[in-house]
């Protein structure tokens, strides 16, 4: 189902290994591609939200997934 709250309620979605779910949630204002769902990645990503981490690195074009709905 599509997160209808989404436009209601602050939302991060998180892909913890499915480099292309922004696809299914193109609604969704942040997301973060993690692309691994171990334990210490998901703790990186949570120190990354609470501000204790910066975001280091860059997207590539394919994060997109081809969709201009995407990009908003």
């Amino acid at each position: 189902d599509i997160p209808w709250y989404v436009y209601e309620i602050p939302t991060v979605f998180v892909s913890l290994n499915f480099t292309t779910h922004l696809t299914d949630v193109p609604m969704v204002k942040t997301y973060i591609n993690a692309y691994k769902n171990s334990r210490t990645v998901i703790r990186q990503v949570i120190q990354k939200m609470m501000g204790d981490s910066e975001f280091k690195g860059s997207y590539n074009e394919n994060v997109w997934c081809n969709k201009w709905e995407t990009r908003r």
